[in-house]
């Protein structure tokens, strides 16, 4: 199914269900392969990071902000023990990640200490309406563009998936107007391999959400792991602190 040339396209039912912006395709839910194929050729680059010069230092900024989150306010005392829930936490972590190498800006969740703006809320219930939808046939429905604007998010909202739409695309708009060669993360790369204005907003929505999410997804199921298994963890341990120590 995975295989180069497969004989297995985009689903009607699924792909198209996914879609961020009525009327619009992104390379998750776009059908035509042609179309499909180009795209992913167009976004090849920013998403392997091979023109972003500060891919690393950028997660390591971030990185240390959690370390720097956790130790200022979750740190246990003898007259201090706040739980903290570091699944939240990881989320604030891969947002925080996906929109600094991807508009050159983060959100700020991790400094806050916060859901943004409910930008995380709103994509977690977002996803789990758009899942109904598809399951129900509904699609067609509410991709109708007078129900889609009634119902739908708008870039007027004060909140949620609407006000990451609107400042997404102030971030793009405020990019296309400046030179390339003084940029060098995802959004710079989608400009220079041609992807329009309409375009860029289209994908950096697809980027946020699923970006965002499956690396969350991914590093929590990692610590779970780790913290779940003591021969695993002690050995983990060893390691970092025979690493510090001879640092």
């Amino acid at each position: 199914m995975n295989a180069v040339r497969s004989p297995y396209t985009q689903s009607t039912w699924f792909n198209a269900a996914t879609r961020t912006e009525v009327g619009r395709d992104d390379v998750f839910s776009q059908l035509d392969e042609a179309k499909h194929t180009k795209r992913r050729q167009q976004m090849a680059s920013g998403h392997f990071g091979k023109e972003n010069l500060f891919l690393e230092p950028d997660i390591d900024e971030h990185v240390q902000q959690l370390l720097n989150l956790i130790r200022s306010r979750y740190l246990f005392t003898t007259l201090r023990y706040t739980p903290m829930d570091l699944g939240s936490k990881i989320r604030y972590f891969t947002l925080g990640v996906i929109s600094k190498i991807g508009f050159g800006k983060a959100f700020g969740d991790l400094k806050a200490d916060a859901d943004v703006d409910n930008y995380i809320s709103s994509g977690r219930d977002g996803l789990a309406i758009v899942t109904l939808i598809a399951d129900l046939g509904l699609t067609l429905f509410f991709h109708c563009p007078p129900i889609a604007r009634i119902l739908g998010p708008s870039e007027k909202d004060a909140t949620g998936f609407g006000r990451m739409m609107a400042v997404a695309r102030g971030l793009i708009d405020s990019r296309l107007e400046k030179l390339m060669n003084v940029c060098s993360d995802m959004l710079a790369s989608f400009i220079r391999h041609g992807l329009t204005r309409d375009d860029l907003f289209t994908e950096s929505m697809l980027q946020i959400l699923a970006g965002s999410d499956t690396t969350a997804t991914t590093i929590r199921a990692t610590m779970f792991y780790l913290m779940t298994h003591h021969r695993v963890y002690r050995n983990l341990q060893a390691e970092i602190d025979a690493t510090v120590a001879s640092s």
